[in-house]
């Protein structure tokens, strides 16, 4: 968190919070490969995650994306990026009013393999954003195993209930 300090300027404003579906404290595995690092311990399956060992657990305070924008006074997210290990069907509960009337676009990265110890399908996020009025415009960022089948992609989605002049 302290050297992301350092990039902090008036329209970046850097937390050392996590975001989910209610306030609370939580446990946050950092792994040998950080890009692993979780509130979900990875769940051993050898395939995926042999090669990441827990190097620390951090205690984190978890807000939702709802009482900060409004703590904040935020009107208007642009986009909002979810990158979240496994953890984002949480962060999108903590969202729901944000999502329908202040996030114009969503990038979230979903995980389709067992990889840690929750797994989500497309399914369980396309009921929770379609009916906030969020339609699937593109993927990207995709990854596959060796045979083919796909581990984790970048989906981007845009707020049909937002009119904005460019779109």
């Amino acid at each position: 968190f302290e050297n992301l300090k350092k990039f902090e300027q008036k329209n970046i404003i850097i937390n050392n919070l996590a975001l989910g579906d209610k306030r609370q404290e939580s446990i946050i595995y950092n792994y040998e490969d950080d890009a692993t690092t979780s509130l979900y311990k990875l769940n051993g399956n050898r395939e995926f995650s042999s090669q990441s060992k827990i190097i620390s657990e951090e205690k984190v305070s978890i807000e939702t994306l709802d009482s900060y924008v409004q703590k904040k006074k935020i009107d208007f997210i642009d986009i909002l990026k979810i990158d979240a290990q496994c953890y984002e069907e949480n962060i999108l509960k903590g969202s729901i009013n944000s999502l329908k009337d202040k996030v114009l676009l969503l990038e979230i990265k979903l995980i389709f393999v067992d990889f840690y110890e929750k797994k989500y399908s497309f399914y369980d996020f396309e009921k929770i954003i379609n009916p906030l009025g969020f339609e699937l415009f593109t993927f990207s960022a995709y990854k596959f195993t060796e045979n083919n089948r796909i581990k984790w992609a970048d989906f981007i989605y845009i707020n049909k209930n937002i009119k904005i002049w460019y779109l």
